[in-house]
């Protein structure tokens, strides 16, 4: 596993990693159990991963990875058993969950929102940040209170920014070692495991795309002014570049379409028939389903049905965003929420300040300081532009948002931001002086955590703190009202 991931990196202290790991597993799986309701969209997961055991049909606008995984912990936690015994429970939004074995749906999300900051970690360290940064970086995501409360509940987004994370890391890998090819199938095979989570996954591929592409151009331009000896080397570079694309595409489509297909094999015989969508539906027989071409264009019917059900959402929510407002956590989205006259318990997918801000100055300082940043130009550039595929995509879409759409465009502001800071710490030629800005940063940080952490875990809070903590929040909507 290190040979594939690892390979080029020399860390001979694991303390970063092991402290990243343990505090990304506590904070994660730390009264996992609260509350014991059904909280938002588990409503509707978990009512989909529901449906592999009881053998319904059932339609999301979702491709089904993410749905198949936590099926896999529930189907190894016993869940089977307990739905031929006592029948199956049926999501209804805020139901009690009572004696169903609930923790069992929520693992998945919850371990894999502790391994982002790892990933995140050692990402940072392939595009040559020293330890204590890529560090810095793993706390940024490890503190994040919004990705804590995502991995908390039975929802999707973890799987997505951890294969996404992962798809960036082993392409990095890739590069950092002549782009191997078994690495690049790999980093394919990632790319797509985020993007069969979710279609917002697809940022991650661009900036594997525009990595290569920059690496390619630049590669070029380093004959500047020999248009025959740019023309030579494009000549004998490009059959190179199109290979690693193509391998990326094919490894990238052969894991989507197999997860489809694994989707389809746990569904009951008659999902071909049926399918609960707006629309026509298909006319595919079952005397066609052992016919893989059968199967392959149901895959193209499903998807098409996915992306036209995505459009027609017109349903206004209380908690929806227009996505402008994002960068500044303008509108969070309440998760669960009881109170009485002498305090409150509050759920609620709302970051921690210091991340948010720091992602803003990251994308500010990407572009004022650009030139300066050390790493390649087809890094920076890429990671940029990658951004911008993750953000500004959602100012067109008509149809309800919510901030936790922002969180692959947040991740990938913090990674700008640790370049601009790997810049500026780096310059510093005092340690001294190098820890004392570090410590300015990661101990607000912390503080910071704790301060909202009532929001992420559903702590009690006196009415009068429950104000002073969203002063904040209460400040960002007066002003984008002005």
């Amino acid at each position: 596993m290190k040979k594939i991931f690892f390979k080029k990196i020399n860390d001979k202290n694991l303390i970063f990693p092991g402290l990243l790991i343990v505090f990304g597993l506590v904070s994660r799986l730390a009264f996992l159990d609260y509350p014991a309701i059904v909280v938002f969209d588990e409503t509707h997961f978990g009512g989909f991963v529901n449906s592999y055991f009881i053998q319904k049909s059932y339609f999301d606008i979702h491709p089904p990875l993410g749905k198949l995984i936590i099926y896999l912990f529930t189907y190894l936690g016993g869940y089977g058993d307990f739905v031929k015994h006592f029948g199956d429970f049926k999501f209804a939004h805020a139901d009690d969950y009572g004696a169903t074995p609930y923790l069992i749906f929520r693992y998945g999300p919850a371990l894999a929102g502790s391994l982002i900051p790892l990933i995140f970690y050692y990402l940072l360290r392939q595009i040559k940040l020293r330890p204590s940064l890529a560090f810095l970086g793993g706390c940024l995501l490890l503190l994040e209170n919004s990705f804590v409360v995502q991995a908390r509940f039975i929802l999707l987004d973890s799987f997505l920014v951890l294969f996404g994370l992962l798809g960036l890391l082993v392409f990095l890998n890739a590069r950092n070692n002549n782009y191997s090819w078994k690495k690049l199938f790999l980093a394919g095979i990632f790319l797509s495991a985020s993007v069969s989570t979710k279609w917002t996954g697809l940022c991650y591929l661009a900036i594997v795309f525009l990595i290569l592409f920059f690496d390619y151009g630049t590669k070029v331009l380093k004959v500047r002014f020999k248009l025959k000896k740019m023309s030579s080397i494009a000549l004998k570079t490009a059959p190179m570049l199109v290979g690693r694309y193509l391998l990326l595409i094919f490894s990238f489509l052969l894991f989507y379409i197999s997860i489809f297909f694994l989707h389809f094999s746990l569904m009951p015989d008659d999902h071909y028939d049926t399918v609960n969508t707006p629309g026509k539906e298909p006319e595919f027989k079952n005397q066609f389903l052992p016919d893989q071409w059968v199967k392959l264009k149901y895959v193209y019917y499903l998807n098409k049905q996915m992306f036209i059900s995505n459009s027609r959402i017109r349903a206004d929510h209380p908690y929806s965003s227009r996505s402008y407002t994002w960068p500044i956590m303008q509108k969070p989205v309440l998760y669960f929420s009881e109170h009485n006259d002498q305090g409150r318990r509050n759920i609620t997918f709302q970051g921690n300040p210091i991340v948010w801000l720091a992602g803003i100055l990251g994308i500010l300082g990407a572009i004022v300081f650009f030139p300066k940043i050390k790493q390649s130009f087809s890094l920076k550039g890429s990671f940029l532009l990658g951004y911008v595929c993750s953000f500004l995509p959602f100012i067109l879409i008509k149809r309800p948002l919510f901030l936790y759409s922002y969180m692959n465009a947040l991740t990938i502001s913090i990674i700008l931001f640790m370049l601009v800071c790997a810049h500026w710490l780096n310059k510093l030629k005092s340690k001294k002086l190098f820890y004392t800005v570090y410590l300015a940063v990661l101990v607000p940080l912390i503080a910071s955590f704790f301060i909202y952490a009532s929001f992420t875990y559903g702590s009690e809070m006196s009415h009068k703190n429950y104000r002073i903590k969203t002063f904040f929040l209460n400040w960002t909507k007066k002003w984008v009202a002005k």
